[in-house]
């Protein structure tokens, strides 16, 4: 995303058990083709990097028993879903 982009973070319950963070970008999007992909690992759009990041995290939520989902549109945003169990 762009300097001048817009991110939204926004937060919700889903369901008695569960927390929604969804953080929403104004970036160029992700083509629905390279989402699996990039949560795989090594795949950047990067000049410097590895492609790791979102791969990490999707591990690390996924051993809290959490879940990360994308919704993108090539041109209008991508929005990043992170569903994590509530604290008891």
């Amino acid at each position: 995303m762009k300097s001048n982009g817009i991110l939204q973070i926004s937060v919700y319950e889903k369901g008695a058990d569960n927390v929604v963070v969804r953080f929403s970008d104004s970036g160029p999007g992700i083509p629905k083709s390279q989402i699996k992909k990039i949560l795989v690992g090594n795949v950047t759009t990067k000049d410097r990097g590895f492609g790791l990041g979102l791969a990490m995290a999707r591990n690390a939520v996924e051993r809290w028993g959490g879940a990360l989902s994308f919704d993108s549109e090539v041109g209008r945003g991508t929005t990043v879903s992170l569903t994590l169990r509530k604290p008891q």
